[in-house]
């Protein structure tokens, strides 16, 4: 949850000085401040927001290598028997991971 540094003493003093009376300018100062407060919350991202979005991300990464390496070994290892050379899977998976480019 977020909070909002919104100045009511101020703005009161303002409404005031434009003709409401104290209840008047302090229910609009704390209408205010509640609208302030809900858009706020709703627009802003938290640390916790990011930190998850962050995590998701990382899980993408990791899925997009794995998928990655699962389409490029076999081709690859296809390839390179077709030319009558061999590497190993571990070789093929490490490039494949963290390259993230197409072996052929």
């Amino acid at each position: 949850m977020s909070s909002v540094t919104f100045d009511t003493l101020a703005y009161v003093k303002k409404l005031r000085q434009g003709g409401l009376s104290e209840e008047q300018a302090e229910a609009h100062a704390m209408a205010q401040k509640q609208v302030l407060s809900e858009v706020l919350e709703a627009t802003l991202a938290t640390k916790d927001d990011i930190h998850r979005l962050e995590k998701q991300i990382a899980a993408l990464k990791w899925m997009t290598g794995a998928m990655l390496a699962g389409v490029c070994i076999p081709r690859a290892q296809g390839i390179l028997h077709l030319n009558g050379k061999a590497l190993s899977p571990a070789l093929l998976t490490r490039f494949a991971v963290n390259q993230g480019a197409p072996l052929w």
